[in-house]
């Protein structure tokens, strides 16, 4: 799909600067860890100019999400 693609109505505006500068995002209890890490995974994460620890942190949330069916949420 491209932006030309998306329709806007009532339902589902379009999301403006001014939106975006109102978010506020979940703030967790973060603990730092020390962990190794593959440093080809490594070099393409921090090469993607974007804030990798957060982006992986989301990516071990939504694992664990996923395989936590049957346990109770954290």
């Amino acid at each position: 799909m491209t932006d030309e693609d998306i329709r806007y109505d009532e339902d589902s505006p379009e999301i403006t600067e001014k939106m975006f500068s109102k978010a506020i995002a979940p703030q967790r209890k973060k603990t730092e860890v020390k962990f190794s890490l593959d440093s080809e995974m490594l070099e393409w994460y921090t090469s993607q100019k974007i804030a990798y620890q957060s982006l992986i942190n989301t990516l071990l949330r939504s694992y664990m999400e996923a395989h936590n069916h049957n346990r109770q949420r954290v």
